[in-house]
């Protein structure tokens, strides 16, 4: 459900709430240990605090196809 969110948060340019959900991923990959969450986060939170619609849908595709092989990995 997360990443429908997200394409439906930039289809609408709703630029804030992919701020907040990126900052989000920065807390949680933190307090989780795993740095690359960190990463998308903080890249998500700048690309989407730029307005940068398309770096931002690029980012969301990789965080999918990202979260599919960890789910293919843990089956």
């Amino acid at each position: 459900k997360e990443i429908p969110d997200l394409k439906e948060a930039l289809d609408r340019q709703d630029y804030s709430t992919l701020i907040q959900r990126a900052h989000n991923y920065v807390g949680s990959g933190a307090s989780h240990g795993l740095k690359l969450i960190t990463h998308i986060g903080q890249v998500l939170e700048f690309t989407a605090g730029q307005n940068q619609k398309t770096a931002t849908a690029v980012l969301i595709d990789s965080f999918q196809n990202y979260l599919e092989r960890v789910q293919i990995i843990r089956q």
